[in-house]
């Protein structure tokens, strides 16, 4: 796994493993737009998150969504993709 997949190692989330929840969601899943070649959404990381399940920025434990905060496997929400 490359460093781009995981949530940045200076924040204090907890456990992190693999991929992140299955019912994160964010804006540029829905959206097609032409990107310079080699860019990934994870290198621009100006999304709006939401969990599916509650489809707000809080998750079902009430807690902040987003990139590193949903690869914590200790959150009692998370499930794996």
């Amino acid at each position: 796994m490359s460093s781009v997949d995981r949530p940045d190692p200076d924040q204090d989330v907890g456990e992190t493993t693999g991929p992140p929840c299955r019912y994160l969601r964010h804006n540029g899943m829905y959206v097609f737009t032409d990107r310079t070649v080699g860019s990934t959404l994870d290198e621009d990381d100006t999304h709006m998150y939401w969990c599916q399940k509650t489809m707000k920025g809080l998750g079902p434990d009430e807690d902040s969504v987003g990139r590193p905060e949903c690869f914590v496997v200790m959150r009692s929400c998370f499930e794996p993709s």
